[in-house]
């Protein structure tokens, strides 16, 4: 599971906005501008499956835990 969606700088941050590209997810973000450190993504392939890769961003040396943003916004 990506950490993206309890971090504090999800809504700004380069990382995720590219992380959300990848999945094809559109995105309202206009302005990411927070690069963070020290990032680790893991990329699974999965062949047999119409998703096929899944990107998750496991470690974020910038990560502020803002428990349950991903659901608090998109709830808006």
């Amino acid at each position: 599971m990506c950490i993206c969606v309890n971090c504090y700088y999800m809504t700004g941050c380069k990382v995720y906005q590219a992380i959300e590209n990848f999945h094809l997810i559109k995105t309202n973000k206009i302005d990411c501008q927070f690069e963070p450190r020290n990032v680790q993504i893991k990329v699974r392939v999965n062949a047999k499956s119409e998703i096929g890769t899944d990107w998750d961003v496991t470690r974020c040396s910038s990560f502020i835990t803002d428990t349950g943003k991903f659901v608090i916004l998109n709830k808006k």
